[in-house]
């Protein structure tokens, strides 16, 4: 082709920047994931890197077969896709999740043509768990309303997905607001634990390591056995230590009556776990869990998360599972749908 000015045009070079996978176990793998994490626009609490090693330990505590398979697609030098996920075999059953959790997708959120590195996201995730073999266990938040690319994928090629309710806070608010979500029943009794209760928040500035010797002292009693490793329960000290989690620890009359434990990022918080006496007959988890919400507001979370909210029609919950979230759903909130998606990869070939 010539210009007008006599001299041949050069059709535009065009660069293509090379697309490779990172895994877990290469050297450059946690700045990598560091660098897409911070990027996120939520940040649940149950995936940062000290979160994955607690729920990693219950597996490991049953003798489970454990390995990581988390990775990262980068794109030239920047990360742009990354997975957390790992296998658990245990009893002959071989699953993939977040150990514990469903396993974890995030994507840049600036990447505007994503079709190149998914391609090549999805390409390396079948590698990790072959036809025949296991079961995939995924959660899709249904960010604004729709299905992400990984969802799709397992709907397509024979996944079965499942609504799940969660109770979530908007931290928001005035907390004069937040007051007035309180389900009314709840106020006196909120504001007789306020009252009658010593109530201490633990966080990172605190004596955690007795504080949670206690919480676990506490556990043990309530549940009339260990339920849990002490390593588990390091991994709980190590995260308020970093300033991923806090607790709330109450006592009467000196005597520690409930506890609770709390994740956190700077865009949510999430409700653990709790231990009570209920044994006393008396309203002991309810100003705890206001203090909570107000610290994880202190904190500047968007949002509290309570959990899961359950309905008598959806699957079996027991009684006791029912009271639990009828308890978390009395803090007002909104009841938000996210997808389970389990992909049986035994039926495939």
């Amino acid at each position: 082709m010539e210009a007008r000015l006599g001299f041949p045009i050069k059709s535009p070079i065009r660069y293509h920047r090379p697309m490779k996978i990172v895994t877990c176990h290469e050297d450059a793998f946690p700045a990598l994931w560091k660098r897409l994490w911070v990027r996120q626009p939520s940040r649940p609490p149950m995936y940062t890197s000290l979160a994955y090693a607690f729920y990693r330990q219950r597996p490991a505590d049953e003798g489970a077969t454990l390995v990581d398979h988390s990775f990262v697609v980068v794109d030239g030098d920047k990360p742009v896709a990354g997975m957390q996920a790992a296998t658990v075999a245990v009893g002959g059953r071989l699953d993939l999740r977040a150990y514990e959790v469903p396993l974890m997708v995030m994507e840049d959120p600036d990447v505007i043509d994503r079709r190149n590195y998914r391609r090549h996201f999805l390409r390396h995730f079948e590698t990790i768990l072959p036809a025949g073999r296991g079961s995939v266990f995924s959660r899709d938040p249904l960010e604004n309303g729709q299905l992400s690319f990984f969802t799709s994928y397992l709907l397509q090629n024979g996944g079965v997905c499942t609504p799940t309710f969660l109770q979530v806070l908007d931290l928001t608010v005035t907390e004069e607001e937040l007051h007035r979500g309180i389900r009314k029943s709840y106020r006196s009794l909120v504001n007789w634990g306020e009252r009658n209760l010593e109530i201490e928040i633990l966080d990172s500035a605190s004596q955690v390591e007795a504080g949670m010797a206690g919480f676990r002292t506490l556990h043990k009693e309530v549940a009339g056995r260990e339920t849990r490793s002490p390593t588990s329960w390091q991994w709980q000290v190590e995260m308020i230590r970093a300033g991923e989690a806090f607790a709330v620890l109450a006592r009467l009359e000196g005597r520690l009556v409930t506890a609770g434990f709390f994740m956190h990022t700077p865009s949510c918080c999430l409700y653990g776990s709790s231990a009570s006496i209920r044994e006393l007959d008396k309203p002991l988890s309810h100003a705890t869990l206001w203090t909570a919400i107000l610290h994880a507001r202190s904190l500047r979370c968007s949002s509290f998360e309570m959990g899961e909210r359950l309905y008598p029609g959806q699957g079996t919950p027991s009684p006791k599972e029912l009271g639990i979230s009828l308890f978390k759903g009395g803090f007002g909130g909104a009841t938000r749908v996210a997808l389970n998606i389990v992909w049986d990869r035994s039926k495939t070939e």
